[in-house]
């Protein structure tokens, strides 16, 4: 398990470090957005969700389709799900 990460170079050090089976991404971290570790992570292979507040995603949604994108605050079930979807593919 790889903890949570507050910056992206934090974040884009843990994909380049760690062997991740999937990933939890919300959209901003710190005031950067999170593109250049979604990128890395497909890139990868590596399957991931979007978890944001962020009122307008359709931007997220035409850069990444197909994304699954929860919206903060979400129930536990509800990110527990997203991410067993992830891990069955």
């Amino acid at each position: 398990m790889v903890e949570p990460r507050r910056t992206l170079d934090d974040a884009l050090a843990a994909v380049a470090e760690h062997d991740i089976s999937a990933a939890i991404l919300d959209v901003r971290l710190a005031g950067a957005m999170i593109a250049p570790v979604a990128s890395e992570l497909e890139r990868r292979g590596i399957p991931f969700v979007f978890y944001t507040g962020q009122v307008d995603i359709e931007a997220l949604r035409a850069q990444w389709p197909g994304r699954c994108v929860i919206a903060k605050p979400a129930r536990d079930r509800t990110i527990v799900a997203a991410v067993t979807r992830l891990l069955q593919r």
